[in-house]
């Protein structure tokens, strides 16, 4: 089940993570019941970013599935 932690600028809108499960879903091919979106807000110093995102992965993936999930986690933010 791959999880993701996005944690979101205080500045940005709304995120609704269930569109983000279901964009990320899609965009990776792997089902939306094994994914795990949290976003948390944040307040950040320095160099700012609306969004950084970490992807854990509790099981064994192979190379090509981890980057079909990290590329499709980075377009489902977007």
């Amino acid at each position: 089940m791959p999880i993701a932690n996005c944690f979101v600028r205080s500045d940005v809108g709304p995120v609704d993570a269930d569109r983000v499960v279901a964009a990320w879903s899609h965009a990776s091919g792997v089902a939306d019941d094994e994914m795990t979106v949290n976003v948390v807000r944040v307040h950040q110093g320095g160099k700012r970013y609306a969004v950084i995102a970490s992807l854990t992965l509790p099981s064994l993936w192979n190379g090509d599935e981890i980057e079909r999930l990290a590329c499709g986690l980075s377009d489902a933010l977007v």
